[in-house]
């Protein structure tokens, strides 16, 4: 945490001095690319996979852009915007169930239920 603030305070001023908004951009991109860090120091004391983490993620998200890809070019106006982006977030969510079956349903319940917040 101390490591972002510093970075934050050194970064954003300068750069964003020298490059205007293009600066604070490449700033907030330096910082947030600073989490590799973090990443490398927690896998240090704990083992984990960040593969496993991100699998089902990566997967429907690419399932969701093929999706997107095939079927905006048919779009011509804002209503048809609104259906697209509704249906494709029920792509998204049917391939995340696809992969983890109830067990994804059951997590995010969990999340809504009383003491979790």
């Amino acid at each position: 945490m101390v490591m972002w603030v510093v970075l934050t305070w050194l970064f954003m001023p300068i750069l964003g001095w020298y490059r205007g908004y293009l600066g604070v951009s490449l700033a907030v991109g330096l910082i947030a690319t600073s989490s590799v860090v973090t990443v490398i120091a927690v896998r240090k004391h704990i083992q984990f996979s960040l593969s496993a983490a991100f699998r089902t993620s990566i997967i429907a998200s690419t399932v969701m852009t093929v999706f997107l890809l095939l079927f905006s070019r048919f779009v011509t106006n804002i209503l048809q915007v609104g259906v697209l982006t509704a249906l494709s977030a029920t792509v998204y969510l049917a391939a995340i169930y696809l992969l983890e079956g109830k067990e994804f349903l059951k997590v995010t319940l969990s999340y809504f239920k009383s003491g979790n917040a």
